[in-house]
């Protein structure tokens, strides 16, 4: 049976899993540099993809609930840099 609101959970927990390595990589520079502005936007097509896999339109309801998720991915990378910093060689 076709269940929506599993495909919204779905695509907001592979949409915080995407995002973590990024808020990572993205702590490793200063603000507004070149590969900081990367580090954010370039997962936007990716979640996109992911939420065109799970058949989900973007709507009023789930674009509150992506850009949380967006932030909480990138916040908890953040945080995850803090705990265990890149090494660069």
């Amino acid at each position: 049976m076709y269940n929506p609101e599993w495909n919204i959970i779905y695509t907001c927990l592979a949409t915080i899993l995407v995002n973590l390595p990024f808020g990572y990589w993205r702590s490793a520079y200063r603000k507004f540099l070149f590969w900081w502005f990367v580090a954010i936007h370039f997962p936007v097509p990716l979640v996109v993809i992911i939420r065109k896999s799970f058949d989900l339109q973007l709507s009023f309801t789930l674009a509150p609930l992506l850009f949380g998720s967006f932030f909480i991915g990138q916040f908890a990378g953040k945080k995850l840099y803090a705990i265990v910093p890149w090494k660069k060689p």
